[in-house]
């Protein structure tokens, strides 16, 4: 079962694609760590690029013709704002993730500016759980007639 939208996914596809929310837990394993070397660098950036594609599919499954939030939006026209801003924060979170892989590339790359970015990614992505979960519960409550 996806935790934003409810619905139900295949074993394989739950098992194998791990969801950008994992993948954001991923980088925060990544920022605890102590060491600074060449392997942290790679494993950083191996989950940055991680990042970056599941977070393409997350804005398919959200934008597309089938997608989650244009679906709740058609529910009701009071959900347009919560889905603006939620749709609002895929391209705030690909400019971040792309500043995040640009510091790791860099040859003067330092670790204290490389966990600075990806702690700003960090705190994007809980944003945006926030706003997709108050979305998603504000649809159930419309559902509901409760509001």
């Amino acid at each position: 079962m996806d935790a934003l939208t409810g619905t139900a996914q295949p074993y394989t596809q739950a098992r194998t694609t791990p969801s950008l929310f994992d993948l954001t837990e991923r980088l925060e394993h990544s920022l605890r760590s102590r060491h600074v070397g060449r392997a942290w660098l790679s494993e950083v950036e191996a989950k940055l690029h991680a990042y970056r594609a599941c977070l393409q599919r997350h804005v398919i499954a959200a934008e597309g013709d089938r997608g989650w939030i244009a679906a709740l939006r058609n529910d009701d026209p009071r959900m347009e704002p919560l889905a603006r801003r939620a749709r609002g924060d895929f391209a705030r979170l690909d400019r971040q993730v792309l500043t995040a892989m640009a510091t790791v590339r860099q040859p003067t790359r330092q670790a204290p500016d490389i966990r600075h970015d990806v702690r700003d990614l960090i705190e994007l992505t809980r944003h945006h759980r926030a706003r997709c979960a108050r979305l998603v519960h504000e649809a159930f409550v419309l559902d509901l007639g409760v509001a």
